[in-house]
């Protein structure tokens, strides 16, 4: 007896195809009306199937960048030798640092280029510890840069004033509750030591409403803004911020350990005493008079001979940040967040051990994606060295189960989140994680 053959067909797959053919789409429509586009072009980028999602650690390079650091080398190291100081670098520090307070609101002469951002911390703690010398409890959260930590635990122990050091926790993971801040908040917390954005989840603070309520409490606060220059809006000025510190190799582009940048709100300057007095922070450094004598700027922060070579190559950069314009860059950040996010939604109905561990209101998030899986150590290692695709995907690993994707707007495009996804999504079908082991060496 005949019949008619018929393929059961399974909806969820063919709805699974449906979403995955969209969002193709939409990364095509994305790419092709994205204003900011023509700035990819100007980075190097020697291969199309690296996608390069790490920039929250370390920045590509800029083009313009690579050829200023080879003028600086050939021309102005190796022919103006020392003459050089005079022409241009002697107030590099400076001119860096007033074209950087255009980007995260502040005054030319509140914002200087200097040492790392360990070391300018180090240096702004101890002036804010300083400014309250009764007061003795330190606050700061569970998500702040370890090194941030220790440099506060070295501060108060080289202080030895029996300082206490308050660490707010996160109660879902993702986020810090502001409120628990001002309950921790009384007459005797002299320092409050916050990232701005937060290097795990990307948890975004309101600058604003924190700063104010550590004021009203009567103490200073440092922001890091070492995971939000260069990628979402600053306004320390408007917030009356009393200090900051960030690096300039993430967002900002500048290298690899490129020099860092600390910012103090003018009417501190004068009281605000840093505890590494050098040369080039002196009043008259080429006086060389034995006897220390701070000079009465921002300079002040500054200690030896700064590294010239490292410092001349964050400018092409900064221009390029100005140029694109920090608010497209941010709209364009949240744009491509929300388009990740939905992907990784989708995969999270499949894979239910994937979590999205970044916060979902975007006013509370930062320009990078943290997810978390049990086997984030193998899964990391799976896209960053594939065994047999031919598309590597570079993003970083952070204990015990995080893996964080940066959005970085200048060169980051939409096609590439997508082809991130599908490498994602093609390691947890075929459990790709499992030929690799469960713990990384090196850097990630």
């Amino acid at each position: 007896m005949g019949g008619t053959n018929i393929t059961c067909r399974n909806p969820n797959a063919d709805r699974r195809i449906g979403m995955e053919n969209n969002f193709s789409a939409e990364a095509k429509v994305a790419d092709g009306s994205d204003q900011l586009k023509a700035y990819r072009k100007k980075f190097l980028i020697t291969d199309a199937h690296v996608i390069y999602l790490n920039g929250n650690s370390l920045g590509r390079l800029p083009l313009a960048s690579k050829e200023l650091a080879q003028k600086v080398i050939s021309e102005e190291w190796g022919q103006q030798l020392i003459g050089g100081w005079n022409k241009r670098w002697y107030k590099l520090s400076a001119k860096l640092g007033a074209k950087l307070s255009l980007l995260i609101g502040a005054k030319a002469h509140e914002v200087i280029f200097a040492d790392s951002t360990s070391v300018n911390l180090f240096k702004l703690a101890y002036a804010a510890l300083q400014c309250n010398p009764l007061r003795k409890k330190i606050i700061i959260d569970a998500f702040n840069f370890p090194s941030d930590h220790y440099i506060l635990q070295g501060v108060v122990q080289m202080l030895s004033a029996n300082h206490e050091i308050i660490i707010i926790p996160s109660v879902d993971g993702v986020t810090i509750n502001e409120k628990d801040i001002e309950n921790a908040l009384d007459n005797e917390v002299a320092l409050v030591c916050l990232s701005y954005v937060g290097y795990q989840t990307s948890f975004k603070y309101n600058m604003r409403s924190v700063t104010q309520m550590v004021h009203a409490a009567g103490a200073k606060i440092i922001w890091d803004l070492s995971h939000a220059a260069g990628a979402v809006p600053v306004d320390l000025n408007g917030c009356q911020a009393d200090y900051a510190v960030g690096c300039s190799y993430k967002y900002l582009n500048g290298g690899p350990g490129s020099t860092a940048y600390l910012y103090v709100r003018e009417d501190l300057i004068p009281d605000s005493k840093t505890p590494v007095w050098g040369w080039f922070g002196s009043a008259k450094p080429f006086d060389f008079d034995l006897q220390y004598e701070p000079s009465e700027g921002i300079q002040r922060f500054l200690a030896g001979t700064p590294p010239v070579l490292s410092l001349s190559v964050v400018e092409p950069a900064l221009d390029m940040i100005f140029e694109a314009g920090i608010d497209r860059i941010e709209a364009k950040s949240k744009g491509q967040s929300e388009y990740f996010i939905t992907m990784l939604r989708f995969l999270h109905q499949k894979f239910r051990d994937l979590e999205l561990s970044s916060p979902k209101n975007p006013a509370q998030r930062g320009s990078h994606i943290t997810i978390r899986h049990p086997h984030a150590a193998g899964i990391i290692q799976a896209m960053i060295n594939p065994l047999k695709s031919n598309v590597s995907v570079i993003t970083d690993f952070r204990k015990p189960n995080f893996i964080r994707f940066g959005l970085t707007p200048l060169y980051t495009s939409y096609q590439e989140l997508y082809m991130a996804y599908t490498r994602l999504h093609e390691i947890l079908d075929k459990k790709e994680y499992l030929n690799y082991p469960e713990r990384i060496q090196g850097v990630t």
